[in-house]
C-alpha cells in the first residue's frame, strides 16, 4: 500500500472523467483500495484500444494479471477482489459494423459475459449515434474542474450525471438514458436489478463510490511521427531511399502525387517494432514497411509510462524525376476527365441511387428518413439540416465530386454543393409542408453561374464507340 500511496502523492486526482477525448494514462482503485490497475494507451483516441491494462496488489505493487487493451477511465470499474472487472461503451453507433456488445464482463483478466446494447436500453434507431449513458442535462456549468449543476437537480441525480457508471466493490451501478439504474453483481457478472431513477434515491445513496481515479502527468506524444534519430524528418531519409520527392505544399495542377500512409508502433529506445505501410504504389509497400522497421527515431518522443506508441502520419510524394510527374500528371487528368464523364451517365454510383432532378430528390428523402424523422424536419428550420443530412447528401450524391445530380444543378447555375444541398433541404421542407415548390424561387436567393461548355478529352469519342 505505501507504494501505491507514493503514486497518489506524485499524481493528481482526475475529477469529472466521464468527459471523452484523448485517449491517457491512468491508475483506478478498487473501492477497498486491495488492488488497483494501470491502464495504458498506445495511441490516440483514433486507435482507442490499443494498449494494456495491469492489475495489481495495493500492499506491494505485485502484477497479478494483464488485459492487452487499454479502457477508457469513464467506461471501467475494478472489484474489490481484484478479479473482476465491468467494462462499458459510452459511444452506440448505429452501424453494420459497430461491436453491439456494450457490457463486457471480465474475470482475471479473461471475458465471461457480455450484454448487447439492446439487452441495456432501447435502441435509437433514428439516430446514428447516442450514448448509452443517463444524461438529462437541465443547466449545468463546468467549474475548476467539476460540473456545476442548478438546484433544480437533486443531489442523487447530479451524482448520476457526473458519474453515470459506478462501485461500491461488490455491485456495480450503471445509470442510462432510458432513465434505469441498472446493477450488476461483480462477483458472477449478472444483471441483478433494473429500476427506475428516479425511484433510486436510497439506492445511490446508499451505494454510490466516485471512482478513484489518479491521472499522471503526460505529455501526449501526438500522432505524427516523431523526428528521426539523427534529427531528420522521416519524409528525408524516404526521399533517399526512394526514387520520390516531398513538396510540403502539393502543386497538385503540376505534377501526379502518391499517397503514403504510415502506422508504425516506436517503443521507448526510438525503434520501430511494428509498420504498416499503405502506399499508392502498392508494389512498394514491402520495401518500405521494411525500411522504417530499420530506422530508429528520437527516443524521448516517447512517454516512460506508455511504453510504446502507435504513430500515423499521412503524406503525398511525386516522382524525383520532374518531367516524369508533370507527364504522369497529364495523363493522369486525361483520366480523371474520362471517369468523371463515366460517372455523370449513371443513375447508381457505389451502390447508392443518384437522383436525376429535385423531384426525384424528394421522392429519395421520401425513402432514405424514418416518418419519425420528416415529421421532425418538416417542424424544422431546413437550415439547422445543413451540416447533418445535408452533409450526407453531399457525399452520397456526388454533389463534391461528379453525378447526374452534380450535372442537373451545374445546368441550373448552381455552382458550390453546399447551394445544391441547401436547395433540396429548402425543397424538401415544403414538399412536407405541402406548399408549393417554385425552383425559380429556390434558386433565386443563389448566385448562378452561367454553365460553361462541356469539354471532352480528344479521344472520348473513339472510346465510347
Amino acid at each position: 500500500m505505501t507504494r501505491l500511496l507514493t503514486f497518489i502523492l506524485m499524481f493528481v486526482l482526475v475529477q469529472g472523467t466521464c468527459q471523452i477525448g484523448a485517449s491517457f494514462p491512468y491508475f483506478l482503485s478498487s473501492p477497498n483500495d486491495r488492488f488497483y490497475l494501470k491502464s495504458i494507451p498506445f495511441a490516440s483516441q483514433l486507435w482507442e484500444d490499443q494498449g494494456r491494462t495491469d492489475i495489481f496488489n495495493s500492499s506491494d505493487s505485485l502484477l497479478l494479471y494483464s488485459i492487452p487493451k487499454y479502457f477508457p477511465p469513464q467506461g471501467i470499474v475494478l472489484g474489490n477482489d481484484g478479479a473482476a472487472i465491468l467494462i462499458v461503451k459510452y459511444s452506440i453507433y448505429n452501424d453494420d459494423e459497430f461491436d453491439e456488445r456494450a457490457v463486457l464482463y471480465y474475470d482475471e483478466g479473461k471475458i465471461a459475459k457480455t450484454y448487447l446494447v439492446n439487452q441495456l436500453v432501447q435502441k435509437n434507431l433514428d439516430d446514428y449515434y447516442y450514448t448509452l449513458f443517463y444524461d438529462s442535462w437541465e443547466g449545468w456549468e463546468w467549474d475548476n474542474g467539476r460540473y456545476i449543476f442548478p438546484d433544480s437537480i437533486t443531489a442523487y441525480k447530479a451524482k448520476l450525471l457526473e458519474w453515470p457508471f459506478y462501485t461500491d466493490g461488490e455491485t456495480t451501478f450503471l445509470a442510462t438514458k432510458d432513465f434505469e439504474l441498472l446493477q450488476f453483481d461483480l462477483r458472477t457478472g449478472n444483471m441483478i436489478n433494473r429500476q427506475r431513477i428516479d425511484n433510486s434515491e436510497e439506492i445511490v445513496d446508499r451505494h454510490f463510490h466516485e471512482p478513484k481515479i489518479i491521472k499522471p502527468e503526460f505529455n501526449w506524444p501526438g500522432s505524427k511521427l516523431p523526428l528521426l534519430s539523427n534529427g531528420d524528418e522521416y519524409y528525408k531519409s524516404f526521399e533517399n531511399e526512394f526514387d520520390y520527392k516531398y513538396d510540403g505544399v502539393m502543386k497538385k495542377d503540376k505534377y501526379k502525387y502518391y499517397l503514403l500512409e504510415l502506422n508504425c508502433l516506436i517503443d521507448l529506445t526510438g525503434v520501430c517494432l511494428q509498420v504498416e505501410a499503405d502506399f499508392e504504389d502498392s508494389t512498394l509497400n514491402k520495401q518500405i514497411e521494411d525500411f522504417f522497421l530499420g530506422q530508429t527515431f528520437d527516443e524521448n518522443s516517447i512517454p516512460d509510462i506508455t511504453e510504446q506508441w502507435y504513430f500515423y502520419q499521412k503524406d503525398y510524394f511525386r516522382k524525383s524525376d520532374t518531367l516524369v510527374a508533370i507527364n504522369e500528371r497529364i495523363e493522369e487528368k486525361k483520366q480523371e476527365r474520362k471517369h468523371e464523364l463515366w460517372r455523370i451517365k449513371q443513375d447508381t454510383l457505389d451502390g447508392v441511387y443518384i437522383p436525376k432532378d429535385l423531384k426525384d430528390c424528394l421522392s429519395e428523402l421520401d425513402k432514405l428518413l424514418t416518418e419519425n424523422n420528416r415529421e421532425k424536419f418538416g417542424e424544422t428550420m431546413p437550415a439547422d439540416y445543413h451540416m447533418g443530412l445535408g452533409t450526407n447528401l453531399r457525399n452520397r450524391w456526388g454533389l463534391w465530386s461528379s453525378s447526374r445530380l452534380r450535372e442537373y444543378f451545374l445546368d441550373l447555375g448552381v455552382t458550390h454543393p453546399d447551394d445544391m444541398s441547401s436547395i433540396i433541404l429548402d425543397g424538401y421542407h415544403l414538399y412536407l409542408n405541402e406548399n408549393e415548390i417554385a425552383l425559380d424561387r429556390l434558386l433565386s436567393r443563389y448566385f448562378l453561374k452561367p454553365r460553361p461548355k462541356l469539354k471532352l478529352p480528344k479521344d472520348y469519342e473513339e472510346q465510347e464507340k
